[in-house]
């Protein structure tokens, strides 16, 4: 079997390899995003590099949106988030297992939105992602003889 025809079922899949690494690279977790796209990639038999290179890519995104998931989060299981940085630190002094019990309720909350989320961008992704997947495939190979 040549090495073209090898790879050429993870080639047709790379959109959703794509799709799963940026779904993933969402999870609004400082922890836990790249095993899980390891075993997603293996689990689902797609290209782990693409998985993880789209996970990474995402990175400052996850990054800009973990506030945002965490107070969606925190309204949808009622916690009490300290908005202002004087009342956090109010609470941090004076009452730290609160805080902490309230930040786990919004990362709960947070947790359960991006489940949510994650399906929706695994399943329209990769229609998005096609027609760049068609203009690589256009391109004819440099490297074959």
């Amino acid at each position: 079997m040549s090495t073209a025809t090898a790879s050429e079922p993870s080639n047709r899949r790379w959109p959703l390899a794509a799709a799963v690494g940026i779904a993933v690279g969402l999870l609004p977790s400082p922890w836990g995003a790249t095993p899980l796209a390891l075993l997603l990639a293996l689990r689902l038999r797609l290209n782990p590099l693409v998985v993880q290179a789209a996970n990474y890519a995402v990175w400052p995104l996850q990054l800009a949106l973990m506030p945002a998931f965490l107070l969606a989060g925190g309204r949808l299981c009622g916690a009490s988030l300290p908005l202002q940085s004087l009342s956090a630190w109010r609470s941090l002094l004076h009452d730290p297992a609160h805080l902490t019990a309230e930040l786990g309720r919004a990362q709960a909350g947070a947790l359960l939105l991006w489940l949510l989320l994650a399906p929706l961008l695994i399943f329209t992704l990769p229609r998005l992602l096609q027609p760049l997947q068609h203009r690589f495939q256009a391109r004819p190979n440099r490297h074959e003889a």
